[in-house]
């Protein structure tokens, strides 16, 4: 987010020729004549209390006299500006630095004068919030707040600064806070507060630390981006000729791969009683475990879950160490920048090739013309918001992609499983056909199972040759079997379908005709096949009555679907069924279950033994199995629902085949998560929340081995 210039300005910098204009304004009239020596302005993207800033002038007849007749003068506004002047259109300039003067000093007989200015940090580091519990603090525990909306109201209401909500606000960059609400919303985190004495300033701080944001004062504005780049940032590219003194430094002392946040604090014990810790168990094997933690101190998230989202971006993102670079540049390199903005750069003797760098540091001195910059290695949050692909009541089911990446979803039955299809613009749109499963063939050709209709009370199966623009019935399930549980192709070609009540049907001949050839039980049906190894068939049982507690089963078929057979039992009791079977390598199956209205359910891990045995392990626990695939990387991305509590929907990573996982991303509103490898090293999540907004959102992850 560097500061707003025209592509002018950025080639008069880089032209290295032309002679920027620097200026110096007190109640609007320029002394830059009178400028003995000008400062260094420095800004660190880890405090928003920028300092002060000092300048010389010269006093030949006393020109600065004003500031010792008038108390008042000592109230006027200063500021630092430079710009470059357009041979038709003027002066284009940016203001650097904006302040009043809080030390006048006069020297040398009066001649010159020492003037020392504070910005509007001063605002922020002057008030205080509330006294001591006894005379009432200042109470933000009555309600949840986005952490953007608290910060405003503590800046604007108690700080001082300006209400206006547009660009046009001097004392806030108004863009760069609206991002940073819309970011709360999505991922929707909410915090309360209860200040006792502390300064403003220390609670934006915080405010800004809890959610990944750099907050810091330029153009005499307080501006607030993301700490963490997100993947569709587009950084200029760093002049490698213009890099002097250039340093790089690794520090392992970066490295943090356990966190703790504590949350949910207990006004009347003053105790905190919930804590959430994550740890990345790849990092702490490398490099032992390196703890960080965090505790409200006055400032908390609102539940359990929202601590969970600072963790993460905190283990996920300093799991290992990454470079640092010290470099000095001339004025060239970009006065226009700020902290927070990210550069590429390159380096050949250092191994540099366009790797995205945070400017985290920067100093300009405006004497020498010269710029001081601390890069860190960008890092990056593992998955950001892309887009809202329907607003309508949507709880997807599944995915599939036609017509040359083209997806096709379905809702889940209990909104009437309906097929929906992407837009040019990738929102689903309602289709007039019907299904509670989906297999695409080959290009456009797919295969549909379930009720036909909204209203219908049994199901079909049915062929569409166009990516289920429209589709033909081809077969009539039983009268009241509805549902199609799972569409399966063998490697021979040949098909198999499940359905309620047990019933498996097979065709042969590319889902033209079908037959009905074995029932597994009257209670039981397959929710998902799997071919473990060539010539064996797995199917994984589900339950029609999800208050049913006989446990999960998995049958094996070893003529192609035509007859099955108990296997074994993966547990015999308890509300659990299967919702996805996968296979790892021919002794490998990763199992994800999912429970009735009062059992979590998990992801288990399953070896088969050489006299066929399978002995399994949960993996991944209190966790409803929604979608899992494998990237072009060897990961493994499991979706999850949190269901029954109102609450959870994500991502979880595995990079050792599913032994154990770590969580990507959490989106704090429950409902179905399906992914989708996009070819291009990016996946996308597709999260249909089931409750606030009923809305199905798009994220997207890089799909990297080793995360930057």
């Amino acid at each position: 987010m560097s500061l707003e210039v025209s592509s002018w300005f950025v080639e008069q910098t880089l032209r290295q020729v032309g002679t920027p204009v620097r200026h110096f304004l007190m109640g609007g009239s320029d002394y830059a004549d009178w400028v003995l020596r000008w400062p260094t302005l420095r800004a660190h993207a880890g405090t928003i209390d920028l300092g002060t800033s000092t300048i010389r002038l010269a006093n030949h007849e006393r020109t600065f006299q004003f500031l010792v007749d008038s108390d008042m003068a000592l109230t006027t506004s200063c500021e630092i500006a430079l710009g470059y002047v357009h041979p038709t259109s003027g002066e284009e300039r940016i203001s650097l630095y904006v302040g009043q003067p809080t030390n006048v000093a006069f020297a040398d007989g009066g001649t010159t004068l020492r003037l020392q200015l504070q910005g509007k940090t001063r605002q922020l580091n002057d008030a205080v919030l509330g006294t001591d519990v006894a005379s009432g603090g200042v109470d933000f525990t009555t309600s949840d707040y986005y952490p953007a909306d608290l910060a405003w109201t503590l800046v604007t209401s108690y700080g001082g600064m300006s209400t206006v909500w547009s660009s046009a606000n001097p004392d806030i960059h108004v863009p760069g806070w609206a991002a940073w609400r819309d970011d709360n919303a999505i991922r929707d985190v909410r915090v309360r507060g209860y200040f006792t004495g502390e300064k403003i300033y220390e609670v934006l701080d915080r405010l800004a630390f809890m959610d990944s944001r750099v907050i810091h004062f330029q153009d005499g504005r307080l501006r607030v981006q993301e700490g963490i780049a997100p993947y569709d940032a587009a950084p200029e590219a760093f002049p490698e000729r213009l890099a002097t003194d250039l340093e790089l430094v690794l520090d392992p002392g970066q490295v943090l791969n356990r966190y703790q946040v504590e949350a949910d604090l207990d006004l009347e014990t003053s105790r905190f009683q919930v804590s959430y810790t994550r740890v990345h168990t790849a990092s702490a094997a490398t490099f032992s475990t390196k703890a960080g933690r965090y505790s409200g101190r006055g400032l908390w998230f609102a539940d359990v879950f929202d601590p969970i989202c600072l963790a993460e971006d905190q283990v996920l993102t300093h799991a290992r160490p990454l470079p640092r670079v010290r470099l000095r540049a001339p004025l060239a390199a970009g006065p226009h920048r700020t902290v927070g903005d990210v550069v590429t750069l390159s380096n050949s003797q250092l191994g540099l090739s366009q790797r995205p760098m945070r400017i985290v540091e920067l100093g300009l001195d405006l004497d020498d013309a010269r710029l001081d910059f601390v890069l860190e290695a960008a890092r990056y949050r593992p998955w950001r918001h892309l887009s809202t692909v329907s607003s309508r009541n949507v709880l997807v089911r599944s995915l599939a992609a036609v017509d040359s990446g083209v997806l096709v979803a379905l809702e889940e039955t209990a909104f009437n499983a309906q097929v929906l299809r992407q837009d040019s613009a990738g929102s689903f749109q309602p289709l007039d056909i019907f299904g509670s499963a989906l297999l695409v063939l080959n290009g456009s050709e797919a295969i549909l199972g379930g009720p036909p209709t909204s209203s219908a009370t049994h199901g079909v199966l049915a062929r569409s040759p166009d990516g289920c623009a429209t589709a033909v019935a081809v077969y009539s399930l039983s009268p009241g079997i509805r549902d199609v549980h799972h569409i399966f192709q063998v490697r021979s070609g040949t098909l198999l379908a499940s359905t309620t009540s047990g019933g498996i049907l097979r065709s042969t001949d590319a889902g033209s005709s079908w037959a009905q050839t074995w029932t597994i039980s009257g209670h039981h049906h397959i929710n998902r096949f799997v071919s473990p190894r060539s010539g064996t068939l797995w199917g994984a049982t589900g339950h029609s009555n999800p208050l049913v507690t006989d446990g999960l089963a998995i049958w094996q078929s070893g003529d192609e679907g035509q007859t099955w057979a108990l296997h074994h039992t993966v547990t015999n009791t308890g509300e659990i069924h299967a919702h996805g079977l996968y296979r790892l390598s021919d002794t490998e199956m990763l199992l994800g279950t999912t429970g009735g209205p009062t059992k979590f359910a998990g992801v288990y891990r399953g070896t088969r033994q050489p006299s066929d045995a399978v002995s399994w392990s949960i993996v991944l626990s209190a966790a409803s199995f929604t979608d899992m695939l494998t990237t072009t990387s060897g990961d493994l991305l499991f979706g999850f629902d949190v269901a029954f509590t109102g609450a959870g929907g994500g991502v979880y990573r595995s990079q050792d085949m599913g032994s154990s996982w770590i969580l990507d991303t959490q989106a704090t509103k429950r409902g179905n998560v399906r992914l989708v490898e996009r070819g291009d090293g990016t996946t996308d999540a597709y999260i249909s929340r089931a409750i606030n907004g009923q809305r199905t959102d798009r994220y997207r992850r890089e799909d990297i081995a080793t995360p930057l």
